[in-house]
């Protein structure tokens, strides 16, 4: 007789034991390089839209303001005209037809700007952000203390100023420019010189979700702008709610883009006196050699 040859029941349940760990002990490096890919997704927005400042600055010999209001200083409140940073730079990033549908002489609320508003800019977009319409995951740097964006701001972004080269003697290499913000459904949107669009080096940046979180991606622009505003009453109990600093949903920190469009990781553990130097960009303080 042929004799016949068969997996045991004990064998068989221990193969399956044998790929369920080596599945289990593959999930987490398959996690951690998609997290790497949107990373570097992240880090190549940053640094086009730091090569379109730069090349913005060789045009016209100066960086666009952070933000242009008729008011001597800027909250986060839908009352003023807010233009900001991005708008100038759209034909830098190949957005040149986006920006010739912009109103350049009504206000970002203005209903003649709505639609453009309304529109989501891919490279605006970082991939581990949460996914809100018509926002921005990144923000340009105003300076290092928490309160309103005024023309005495010391970052390069800020108001009504359009900062030349020459006015940062600590160096471009050597200042925050833009960087990675945590999107907030409360915010006003790609185009708004607020906390949408406009952050500082108060405190070091922060990683991982804060905020109410989310809100589908069709709820932004609400249909009646008030519900927006109350919405935003109930949670933050103000209407001017603090600008905020950086911050990423990447573990550990938040990328930068500096002056020289560079792109580095700044890690949440940071020495908040050095983060604070990197947003000023005069303060004459010498930045550690890793800087």
């Amino acid at each position: 007789m042929k004799r016949k040859y068969a997996f045991t029941l004990v064998e068989l349940l221990v193969v399956i034991a044998i790929i369920g760990v080596l599945v289990a002990m593959l999930l987490p490096a398959v996690n951690a390089c998609r997290a790497a890919a949107r990373r570097t997704v992240c880090s190549n927005n940053l640094a086009q839209i730091g090569i379109a400042a730069n090349n913005y600055e060789l045009s016209h010999g100066f960086y666009p303001a952070g933000v242009v209001a008729e008011g001597q200083a800027v909250t986060n409140e839908s009352i003023d005209f807010h233009q900001n940073w991005i708008i100038p730079l759209l034909p830098y990033l190949e957005q040149r037809a986006l920006f010739n549908q912009v109103d350049s002489k009504s206000g970002v609320y203005d209903a003649a700007n709505r639609p453009v508003r309304a529109v989501s800019v891919a490279i605006l977009r970082c991939p581990s952000d949460v996914p809100v319409k018509g926002q921005s995951s990144y923000a340009g740097c105003y300076g290092d203390a928490e309160g309103p964006v005024t023309e005495a701001s010391n970052g390069v972004f800020i108001l009504n100023r359009q900062i030349r080269y020459d006015d940062i003697p600590d160096g471009s290499s050597h200042t925050v420019f833009f960087g990675d913000k945590i999107s907030d459904p409360f915010e006003r949107g790609w185009m708004s010189g607020t906390r949408a669009t406009l952050r500082n080096t108060a405190t070091p940046p922060a990683s991982g979700a804060v905020g109410p979180g989310p809100v589908p991606a069709t709820a932004w622009p609400p249909e009646d702008e008030q519900k927006l505003v109350n919405a935003a009453l109930k949670h933050f109990a103000a209407p001017a709610t603090p600008f905020g600093g950086f911050g990423s949903m990447h573990p550990g920190g938040a990328q930068m883009a500096y002056g020289d469009s560079r792109v580095g990781f700044v890690a949440a553990t940071i020495d908040p006196i050095v983060w604070k130097q990197l947003g000023n960009r005069a303060d004459g303080q010498v930045l550690p050699g890793n800087f």
